[in-house]
């Protein structure tokens, strides 16, 4: 017997009778077990031996776990029936071949809770025994050490599985192996600086383990250390120290928070700021330093000392700097113990090399080589001579016999010199002086000469030397008279004034802040005069003590800083300058038009005619004490040149005025021709901000494009 039909997948085929039955062989059952589908291509029937429903598994039932409450065999073959919940009637997808899957015994332990702590391995599941689709968290490593807080726990297959809360409220299942019910040693980072207290306090080099502790002792105390990482175990906290701001290197050991001193510590910021010492204070190798990390123990000695910091960290509520003592030394120095400055850029639109030009124009003058000799040319210089005794003069610089003596000339007659030559020794010396007399050239020994007189007879240039290439200090006029300090052939060297030309780079020195924004002391060039130093009148008193007319006036001087908003040690500074420390004519009162007048710093006093033109000066203005002349002359440098349109608000701006240079290209409104003008007018200055202490610095730096 033959049969002709469908089989469930459509084929129509013929079958012999005797491979084919009237009955269906299904035998259902309940079980317990969770199970995954193992490949994409598995069948999945909706009812079982109804073939022509199925569908494969792919990727949406694979890679994830099901759960297994009926199997059935079926023609012989074991089917599982799957869910997506604990039903074989909820959440039904369908049967699949017990062959198509990986299936485990799935039991309930218990609904106890229980508390664990998370090693950090493994995954986290939507479902025990989950696989990839059911993943919530592939990586616990971030909740290493975290409670894991547990209502569930099943067994599938030989394996634990744990329901319950990570930390953060999440609901996940985590496989027994990956966690433990040891409470762990919980660390986290911190940043602290702490220090031992006592020597008996114990130090672990691994936490938990007591038989390798040791005691602080004296070397670990007194001394600050790093707290880069924090941790708790059975309950207490425990700091790691460390000798550098490391948790892994340096590393010291453990010490319980309890038997430490230990505050938070923060970097602030890496700027360069300059300070200036008060004097006080410790310095230490390390922020928040103790007794072994001091480096100095007292800083009277520093006392108005630049400070460069480059690095500013704050420990509890105080700051604390590093940087570097002039000495070169590197310190941490508590903000306490030093005074504040603030630093201001004026950009200018000139370059270094177009203001030394401009300034070059100017007559800049200059000290510097009043102690050196000048040269002028000998061809425009009437220079007379004279002898003390009866002398030859000869027709050449010879004393071999007297056949050259032209005359004989008595002590005191004079002649004059035209230049000089090399002849006889006489005396030590080859140098003969060649002079007119009687209308003849002649010859005489130069240290048988007395200069008596050297006058110009044209204009002349006055050199740095005997060239005319060399640098020319100044030029004098037609009859003026020369002290003589010795005669050349070509030149006459000279004793000159004080106050000559400077060079090029004797300007540009003084010009670029460079030379100078570094230096403590020189520094305060660029000190902002509109500023107040906060001075008290006891502190300007003891620098007035003994100066004259200045003695005692220090409440002056502050009323005049207040008044005209000036800096009141500047303006001390300049009257002790001005006023000869308070001893000039001007400073002692002088009598104009019947009436004593006074003038603290110079104003209106020119030279040549200082003492009557400044008189003039403070008469016209009333200046007639000298409490007016010092509150009402800083009117003037104030509304002259402080607060003035050039700005001209250091010392610096008022020897150069590069507000003027940079507007309009030429020099002018300077306070003065001497070129170090600025530098001299310090000393008083910075000598009295160094006994102040506190105080505020206010610099105002010029920047040359």
């Amino acid at each position: 017997m033959w049969y002709r039909g469908y089989l469930e997948n459509g084929q129509k085929v013929w079958i012999q009778a005797y491979n084919v039955t009237t009955k269906v062989t299904n035998s259902e059952s309940a079980t317990s077990k969770l199970g995954r589908i193992l490949n994409t291509s598995a069948n999945i029937y909706p009812t079982l031996g109804v073939g022509k429903t199925a569908f494969t598994a792919g990727t949406k039932y694979t890679d994830k776990v099901f759960y297994i409450k009926k199997q059935a065999t079926y023609n012989g073959t074991l089917y599982y029936l799957i869910s997506t919940i604990a039903s074989s009637t909820t959440g039904v997808i369908g049967w699949v071949k017990a062959n198509d899957m990986w299936a485990q015994n799935h039991v309930a332990v218990d609904h106890n809770s229980k508390t664990f702590y998370l090693k950090g391995s493994g995954w986290a599941y939507a479902h025990a025994w989950g696989a990839g689709q059911d993943t919530i968290y592939k990586d616990l490593t971030e909740f290493k050490n975290q409670k894991f807080t547990v209502n569930l726990t099943e067994k599938v297959g030989d394996a634990i599985w744990y329901r319950g809360y990570l930390e953060n409220g999440q609901k996940v299942w985590i496989q027994a192996y990956n966690v433990t019910s040891t409470q762990p040693i919980k660390e986290t980072s911190t940043s602290k600086l702490g220090r031992v207290l006592t020597t008996s306090a114990n130090i672990y080099p691994t936490l938990g383990v007591g038989r390798t502790a040791f005691t602080a002792g004296t070397k670990y105390t007194d001394k600050v250390f790093y707290i880069k990482k924090q941790a708790t175990y059975n309950g207490t906290l425990y700091y790691l120290i460390s000798t550098v701001a490391s948790s892994t290197t340096g590393v010291i050991g453990w010490v319980k928070a309890s038997d430490m001193w230990a505050q938070n510590h923060v970097a602030v910021d890496h700027n360069v700021k300059n300070f200036y010492l008060k004097g006080t204070g410790w310095a230490y190798a390390h922020a928040w330093g103790a007794g072994q990390d001091a480096i100095y123990k007292d800083l009277s000695s520093f006392k108005g000392q630049l400070f460069e910091v480059n690095l500013t960290e704050k420990v509890g509520d105080a700051i604390w700097y590093r940087g570097y003592l002039e000495n070169g030394q590197k310190v941490w120095i508590q903000a306490y113990n030093v005074n504040t400055t603030y630093q201001n850029n004026t950009n200018y639109s000139l370059t270094l090399s177009e203001a030394l030009a401009i300034q070059m124009k100017a007559n800049p003058q200059t000290d510097k080589y009043r102690n050196e000799p000048a040269y002028v040319s000998t061809d425009s210089v009437n220079i007379t001579g004279t002898v003390n005794a009866n002398v030859n003069l000869r027709t050449s610089a010879s004393l071999k016999d007297n056949s050259n003596v032209s005359t004989t000339i008595s002590s005191g007659t004079t002649f004059r010199i035209i230049g000089t030559v090399q002849g006889d020794s006489f005396n030590g010396s080859t140098k003969w002086y060649k002079i007119q007399y009687n209308s003849k050239t002649l010859y005489v020994h130069s240290t048988l000469v007395n200069i008596t007189s050297a006058v110009t007879e044209s204009a002349l240039y006055v050199r740095d030397s005997g060239s005319y290439e060399s640098h020319i200090y100044d030029t004098v006029s037609k009859g003026t008279s020369l002290i003589v300090l010795d005669v050349g052939n070509e030149w006459l060297k000279i004793q000159y004034t004080t106050w000559r030309n400077a060079t090029s780079s004797d300007v540009s020195y003084y010009l670029n802040p460079k030379n100078f924004v570094n230096d403590e002391k020189l520094r305060f060039q660029f000190l902002d005069l509109s500023k107040s130093s906060s001075v008290s009148a006891s502190v300007l008193n003891t620098f007035l003590s003994g100066k004259g007319t200045l003695n005692n006036m220090g409440q002056a001087f502050i009323d005049a800083g207040k008044k005209y908003n000036v800096n009141e040690i500047y303006l001390l500074s300049h009257a002790l300058l001005e006023t000869g420390q308070g001893t000039s004519p001007l400073a002692k009162g002088y009598s104009y038009n019947g009436v004593t007048v006074y003038n603290m710093y110079g104003i209106g006093a020119y030279d040549g005619t200082a003492l009557t033109s400044g008189a003039k000066y403070a008469y016209e203005h009333g200046w007639t004490t000298p409490y007016i002349a010092i509150v009402e002359g800083a009117k003037f440098i104030a509304e002259q040149y402080i607060h003035s349109s050039n700005n001209q608000n250091t010392l610096y701006k008022m020897r150069w005025n590069p507000e003027y240079m940079s507007r309009y290209g030429g020099a002018s409104h300077q306070y003065a021709t001497d070129i170090g003008w600025a530098v001299k007018q310090i000393d008083s200055i910075y000598n009295i901000y160094r006994q102040l202490d506190s105080y505020t610095l206010y610099f105002d730096i010029p920047t040359y494009k």
